[in-house]
């Protein structure tokens, strides 16, 4: 039976930034590809908050000590890092926070990237390849090359030429399911801010912009204002049919 699926159109769902600032404990675990996700955000805080929001396959895939249980989260920027292990205070905002005045106050959650987030904290990206099993972390490595493409920090869709371990890796079939679920929504280019679709928002680690920022899915009925909601009842094998030859 195809998946449906849930787009959220163009004005998607504007949300207010949280003011939540508690403290998360960033981890590396068997689902890690090279330097990229799947990372585990551990927080006792942040799992009552959210926990509800991820399917089983996206939470408590580590085990965790002091900070409670964990969220499965992905990075979205390449210019700062985190330690593993090492815990921050953290707030919730729609964008990355960089540290050098360049960047500051750093990019915004990507459409497309809110796109994959979702479907990937939901279980859904399964329909669209990603492998929650035994090949988890391969698939993990070609979704952060996705995700980061979206955000604009990487020219290229190839592990190879991208770097940061990697290597052999490839985002392009992600980023495409993005591209044509985003066209079938009325969305143009995925690389735009995401404007609180799909609940997605950045998490911001340590004194802001000193700390590699990781995303987070963050319904909360009280903050957010409804948008205009396009329901496309399109599986799976619409979109990829839809994204062929696509990649922008």
């Amino acid at each position: 039976m195809k998946r449906l699926v849930l787009l959220v159109g163009l004005g998607g769902l504007l949300c207010t930034a949280t003011t939540r600032a508690s403290l998360v404990t960033l981890y590396q675990g068997s689902f890690s590809h090279g330097q990229g996700g799947e990372f585990a955000a551990a927080s006792a805080d942040l799992y009552n908050a959210y926990g509800n929001n991820y399917a089983a396959v996206a939470k408590n895939q580590i085990a965790v000590g002091t900070y409670g249980n964990s969220l499965q989260t992905f990075c979205i920027e390449t210019g700062e890092e985190f330690t593993p292990g090492v815990t921050y205070s953290y707030k919730i905002s729609p964008n990355a926070l960089w540290g050098g005045a360049a960047g500051y106050p750093g990019k915004p959650v990507a459409w497309g990237t809110a796109w994959l987030y979702y479907e990937f904290a939901t279980g859904g990206l399964a329909a669209y390849g990603y492998d929650y099993g035994a090949n988890r972390s391969t698939t993990a490595g070609d979704l952060q090359l996705a995700i980061w493409y979206a955000q604009g920090l990487t020219t290229s869709l190839d592990g190879n030429v991208v770097g940061y371990s990697e290597a052999g890796r490839n985002g392009t079939a992600f980023y495409n399911d993005a591209v044509a679920a985003g066209l079938l929504a009325g969305i143009t280019n995925v690389k735009n801010a995401s404007s609180g679709a799909f609940d997605v928002m950045a998490l911001n680690l340590g004194d802001p912009g000193q700390v590699q920022d990781q995303l987070v899915l963050v319904p909360e009925p009280g903050t957010c204002v409804a948008g205009a909601l396009l329901l496309l009842p399109f599986g799976a094998s619409t979109l990829r049919a839809f994204r062929k030859s696509r990649t922008v």
